[in-house]
């Protein structure tokens, strides 16, 4: 399956939910989908959403919801940040469907 590509902007300290429709390699039990944020794709992840832990769900409709909450970004540091979503089978192979960068503007109220 081909990688979709996704920029997004958001401020710090907000709500925002990324729907992504799935085709191919589709996630099927919990943990099967990490999606992450870093600095770079060389970078350590400073955010990361799972099946398993939460923050990511919607199995049913053949999408996936990744749901961003106001304490998830209030400490980063205004700038782009690389995001990435891995999913995994049940057959065990690996896909990363989405990737992009989150530009993250500075909020005075965060």
């Amino acid at each position: 399956m081909a990688t979709a590509r996704q920029d997004f902007t958001m401020h710090q300290g907000t709500h925002r939910t990324l729907r992504v429709s799935l085709a191919g390699t589709v996630p099927t039990t919990a943990g099967a989908a990490v999606w992450r944020v870093a600095r770079d794709r060389a970078s350590t992840a400073l955010l990361s959403k799972t099946l398993a832990e939460g923050g990511v769900g919607n199995l049913t409709t053949g999408t996936l919801d990744i749901s961003l909450f106001p304490s998830d970004t209030a400490t980063l540091d205004a700038g782009e940040y690389y995001h990435e979503l891995r999913v995994t089978d049940a057959d065990g192979q690996q896909d990363v469907v989405l990737e992009g960068t989150l530009t993250l503007k500075a909020s005075i109220t965060a």
